[in-house]
């Protein structure tokens, strides 16, 4: 039939950015505690078939090395 008359379907999205875990003595990483306030507000929308999570972390290239 029409595509118009289709409901859209609603994703929630999460975009977190930074190191994940402990990012040190100064700066603050990703984790759980902090992002539990969003997260919990993406997964308690009524109308979301699902939560989509970005993450963009960089790469500690020194931890490669043997």
């Amino acid at each position: 039939m029409f595509s118009f008359f289709k409901k859209k379907k609603i994703i929630a999205h999460i975009k977190l950015n930074g190191v994940i875990g402990n990012a040190g003595k100064f700066k603050q990483g990703i984790d759980f505690a902090g992002q539990e306030e969003i997260i919990e507000k993406a997964f308690s929308l009524k109308k979301a078939k699902a939560v989509a999570i970005t993450i963009n972390s960089p790469v500690d290239h020194q931890s490669n090395h043997i």
